[in-house]
């Protein structure tokens, strides 16, 4: 969630500019994507790296919990912005998104459990590869600047997808279970997403819209380091094209399943 926190609070940064120049400054953040973000603590973000996590989903004490370790997402950078609109008057925005690159996550190991109360059973452990193809994403905001800083009003992200392809090895073993289970995830996902838009918009809405407002505000600490992050004046942004002389980090992925025919 770091990364599309980022990616977000960079973006709207640019709604105070014109058309060209924010075509011009979401190219040049995308530019930078390799190298990140030093003035506000943020690291690289293609690839973006996946540190060890732990998760737990419960309810009435049945759930799942897990750990993820040494994971990336490649191609983030991969997309092209156009049909930019943004009227000063109305406070409005809006911009296409679509990757031209397949997005890929890759983890090199992740464990998976499921419990009942004080019974713990292992649903699986191994590596796990997503690829989305063909990621877009419709974005339409309202802000305002009446108090001299940038705050969002409303935040509308359409998210689709063309195909996606899963493989996680050794979830429910390593026989046709599995084997059947990665054939139908990626349609699983597939679905999911295309067709609950207006839920995916509401959460990424209602989780984006005050983090991003609070990274305007000057408010400390958003990305985990505890100090203060600077005002961001979008009419005084650096325009230079990325500096060759940092260095970036080459992953080397697993191999990218191939999309299923049928869809």
């Amino acid at each position: 969630m770091k990364t599309l926190v980022v990616f977000f609070a960079l973006l709207v940064g640019t709604f105070a500019l014109y058309e060209n120049q924010i075509k011009q400054h979401i190219e040049n953040i995308r530019d930078e994507m390799p190298y990140g973000f030093p003035e506000i603590n943020v690291g690289p973000l293609a690839p973006a790296v996946i540190s060890e996590k732990t998760f737990q989903l419960e309810h009435h004490s049945i759930g799942i919990e897990g750990e993820i370790y040494d994971g990336i997402i490649l191609g983030l950078n991969g997309f092209e912005v156009s049909d930019i609109k943004n009227s000063f008057i109305l406070s409005k925005f809006k911009a296409i998104f679509e990757w031209q690159e397949n997005i890929k996550i890759v983890l090199n190991n992740y464990i998976l459990s499921a419990f009942a109360g004080d019974s713990y059973y292992k649903l699986g452990e191994g590596p796990f590869n997503l690829v989305l193809y063909g990621l877009k994403m419709n974005v339409s905001a309202k802000y305002s600047l009446l108090t001299g800083n940038m705050k969002i009003r409303d935040l509308n992200v359409q998210v689709s997808l063309k195909d996606c392809t899963c493989y996680i090895s050794g979830l429910f073993g390593h026989g046709t279970v599995n084997q059947n289970l990665n054939q139908y995830l990626g349609k699983l996902i597939l679905y999911g997403i295309n067709e609950n838009q207006e839920t995916i918009s509401k959460i990424l809405r209602e989780f984006l819209t005050p983090i991003i407002n609070n990274y305007f505000n000057n408010n400390g600490g958003i990305f985990g380091n505890g100090e203060t992050i600077p005002k961001w004046d979008p009419t005084n942004q650096p325009t230079e094209q990325p500096r060759s002389d940092r260095p970036t980090q080459t992953p080397d992925p697993t191999p990218e399943p191939e999309p299923d025919s049928e869809s």
